[in-house]
C-alpha cells in the first residue's frame, strides 16, 4: 500500500470561492481553473456527476492505495527491461565497394488487434566488400508486452510472437518464431 496522502494548505467547500472573478476577461482557447457556477453538478458539465461508483472508493479521502504492479522504480516496473531474447543476424556485402546497411528488427505480437509488426531496434552497419558484419539486438519484456487496462499492467499475451530482420518493413527476409 502507498502511504496516506498528506493534507497540504487550506481547502474550502465553498464553491463561490472558485468561480470566475467578476472583473475577469477570458483569453480565447485558454483553459481556466475556475467554475462556471456554484452548483457543482452544472459546473461539471458531466452526465455521470454524482453517479454511485463513478469515483472509486478511497480516491478522494487521501487513504493509502494499493500499489500497481506496473509501478516500481522510476520509469515503471524494472522487469520490463529484462532481456528475454537476443537476436543475431549476419549481413554480407556481396558488392565490390564498401557499403552501409541499416538492419531493422521487427516483432509481431500476434494478437488479433495488434499491429502486424512493430519496429523494436535498428543499427547502421558499415561493411567492406566481401566482408560480413553481425547485427545483435536484445528483445525485452516490454518489447513483447501489451498494456492490459483491467490488470493495469504490461502483460505478455499467449499469442504467437515472431521476430523479423531486414532492411525495411517491406523487406524482411529473416524471420523466426519466439517460444
Amino acid at each position: 500500500m502507498t502511504p496516506a496522502a498528506p493534507t497540504l494548505g487550506n481547502s474550502s467547500n465553498d464553491t463561490s470561492q472558485y468561480q470566475f472573478p467578476s472583473n475577469f476577461t477570458a483569453v480565447p482557447l485558454y483553459i481556466y481553473p475556475y467554475l462556471n457556477a456554484s452548483d457543482l453538478e452544472s459546473a461539471s458539465n458531466d452526465t455521470n456527476y454524482g453517479v454511485e461508483g463513478y469515483v472509486p472508493a478511497g480516491a478522494q479521502d487521501g487513504s493509502p492505495q494499493p500499489l500497481l504492479p506496473a509501478g516500481g522504480a522510476p520509469g515503471g516496473n524494472a522487469q520490463l527491461y529484462d532481456v528475454l531474447y537476443q537476436v543475431r543476424a549476419t549481413i554480407r556485402n556481396t558488392g565490390s565497394i564498401p557499403g552501409d546497411e541499416v538492419v531493422q528488427l521487427y516483432v509481431s505480437l500476434g494478437g488479433e488487434y495488434d499491429p502486424q509488426i512493430v519496429l523494436r531496434n535498428f543499427e547502421r552497419l558499415s561493411i567492406q566488400p566481401g566482408s560480413t558484419a553481425t547485427f545483435t539486438a536484445d528483445i525485452t519484456r516490454r518489447d513483447l508486452s501489451n498494456w492490459d487496462t483491467t490488470a493495469q499492467n504490461w502483460l505478455i499475451s499467449s499469442s504467437p510472437k515472431t521476430v523479423y530482420v531486414g532492411s525495411s518493413s517491406r523487406t524482411l527476409p529473416l524471420s523466426a518464431p519466439l517460444s
